[in-house]
């Protein structure tokens, strides 16, 4: 069961307690033309809501580049299974939003759901040589080092852009590299029962080595160009155990079963 969540399926149930009435709006969860409708409350619509918004439009911008337009009318969305009555921010920083939603499902089942928001981040597989380029760096919720490809978002209160600059930027910040060429690996949910966040995952090839620029955050933060097969055998003995590492793995190693991608 997810922390912060209680109940079935990770749903509080809720007793006694009056409901507020509530306006509903669209706002964008997940980068890529994912919708849900919400239900906010007055005292929701707070600088913190309204900061989340923004960060969640901002990525939405990446979803132009995911595929055609279509001009046609759009077909009516399907009620969701899950109704949002209130939503309010609990606690929010520079890289972190805990909302606490009051929920009613459709069986007429009522409860509260504490949601994790973080702005959607790029993941990028840096490849060359038949091997990969990993930084290792302190993780404080776990209490040690770990490995994992280079990825991160945006800046708090930063212009923001594609998902492809922001992967370019990830890279040349991290390790100092620079991608000749990117190709979009794909896109996953990172803990889709507790966080709407996503992940956008990129192949990078063509590199050219630069200086990195790390920020104050990436202190001890170090860069390793390591052999694919002892990348494989960090993820099996423990030296690896970033998830999202291991997901652009997989998602790399699909392409290259399709024949998309041919690592250098």
């Amino acid at each position: 069961m997810p922390p912060g969540q209680s109940g079935r399926n990770g749903y509080a149930r809720r007793s006694g307690a009056e409901e507020r009435p509530a306006r509903r709006h669209r706002v964008w969860h997940g980068p890529f033309a994912r919708r849900a409708v919400h239900a906010v409350t007055p005292a929701a619509s707070s600088p913190d809501r309204l900061a989340g918004q923004a960060g969640q439009a901002r990525v939405a911008r990446w979803a132009g580049q995911n595929g055609a337009v279509h001009t046609e009318a759009a077909e009516p969305e399907p009620e969701p299974e899950v109704r949002t009555i209130s939503s309010r921010f609990v606690y929010a920083d520079n890289w972190t939003r805990l909302r606490k939603d009051e929920i009613e499902r459709s069986d007429g089942f009522k409860g509260t759901y504490a949601v994790v928001e973080r702005d959607n981040f790029a993941l990028i597989v840096p490849a060359e040589r038949g091997g990969f380029h990993l930084v290792e760096e302190y993780r404080h919720p776990l209490g040690r080092r770990g490995w994992s490809f280079p990825q991160g978002s945006f800046p708090k209160g930063a212009a923001g852009g594609t998902s492809e600059e922001l992967a370019r930027t990830e890279l040349a910040q991290e390790t100092g590299l620079r991608a000749g060429r990117l190709h979009r690996l794909g896109t996953l949910a990172v803990a889709h029962g507790m966080s709407s966040q996503y992940g956008e995952h990129w192949l990078a090839t063509e590199l050219t080595q630069g200086e990195p620029d790390l920020e104050p955050e990436e202190l001890g933060l170090r860069h390793q160009w390591v052999p694919r097969e002892d990348f494989e055998a960090m993820a099996r003995d423990g030296r690896i155990v970033d998830t999202s590492t291991l997901a652009a793995y997989a998602l790399l190693l699909m392409a290259e079963r399709r024949g998309e991608v041919t690592l250098p």
